[in-house]
């Protein structure tokens, strides 16, 4: 997936799990070129799990200093970015009462990536900007 010259894209990523595996699939659009799609089934982790683990991998796929637009279908990983991580970053990488933050690993490494890059995150308003991942799980 990986692009030098990606500098705005909308990226939608998806995920689905079961059981001791989550599959996730996701598509970086870049302005004005073709859209280019990747998907993994992985043993071992959970639905969060995956959409971090896709969303960092394709950060830091992507030269430094794009714009992306992240477009999913959950609210842990919008939420996550857009609200949670500042502060728990803030809290010394713990929770606002002190507990442990789920995935602090996943959410480390994904915080290291965002710094290369503008992003903005929203959860999709609709299954068809999502169709074509939905198909590919």
């Amino acid at each position: 997936m990986s692009d030098s010259s990606a500098r705005k894209a909308k990226v939608f990523v998806k995920s689905k799990g079961r059981q001791g595996m989550a599959e996730w699939a996701i598509q970086v659009v870049p302005v004005g070129k073709s859209p280019r799609r990747k998907s993994r089934k992985e043993f071992g982790l959970t639905q969060p799990q995956a959409y971090l683990k896709a969303v960092t991998e394709m950060l830091e796929e992507i030269s430094e200093g794009a714009q992306l637009e992240l477009v999913c279908n959950d609210n842990y990983l919008t939420d996550g970015i857009n609200t949670y991580l500042a502060a728990w970053q803030a809290n010394g990488w713990r929770k606002s009462d002190g507990g442990e933050i789920a995935n602090k690993d996943a959410w480390q490494r994904l915080s290291a990536a965002l710094t290369r890059h503008t992003v903005s995150a929203r959860r999709s308003h609709t299954d068809d900007e999502l169709r074509v991942l939905t198909e590919m799980l």
